[in-house]
């Protein structure tokens, strides 16, 4: 990951759980969260982003990387 992403600035994790947003920021990933029903309420709120659903999904991910 570090030899081909600058380690992790260019990757982003999905995930829907506390675990997936810490094992992403522990190697310098940013994380999108999708509330799917599993989490409990604030366990998410250490993303990047956090969404509904994925419906969004691109957008988010073009904002949150700096790309039109």
């Amino acid at each position: 990951l570090r030899q081909h992403a600058d380690g992790g600035s260019d990757v982003v994790v999905i995930g829907d759980t506390a675990h997936d947003i810490e094992a992403g920021h522990a190697i310098g990933a940013r994380v999108v969260a999708v509330r799917t029903g599993y989490s409990e309420p604030g366990d998410l709120d250490e993303a990047d982003v956090t969404l509904d659903d994925l419906s969004d999904l691109q957008e988010s991910l073009a904002a949150l990387l700096g790309v039109a």
